[in-house]
């Protein structure tokens, strides 16, 4: 996957070689998982895309919120499912 600078990488399979932020990565990892995740193991899954720095922090922008202990959710989940249990 061609680097395009820290915070985007490129789809080479796309037609127009749109860059993709590691942001929107985040986000879809979020969604499949269905639940928060620990920034540690959404790291990991955006790792499986492409490698990124295991220090990279995952930025706070919607829809991505923190919830406290390194736990990252969706600011459009319910309250059940932003639960920390």
């Amino acid at each position: 996957v061609p680097y395009l600078g820290r915070q985007m990488f490129a789809n080479p399979e796309s037609e127009e070689g749109k860059r993709i932020f590691i942001h929107d990565v985040l986000h879809q990892i979020l969604i499949s998982n269905g639940k928060p995740m620990h920034s540690k193991d959404l790291l990991y899954e955006a790792n499986k895309i492409r490698s990124i720095h295991e220090n990279l922090p995952v930025f706070l922008k919607e829809p991505i919120i923190l919830l406290g202990k390194g736990f990252y959710g969706l600011n459009y989940w319910d309250e059940e499912t932003n639960n920390l249990r």
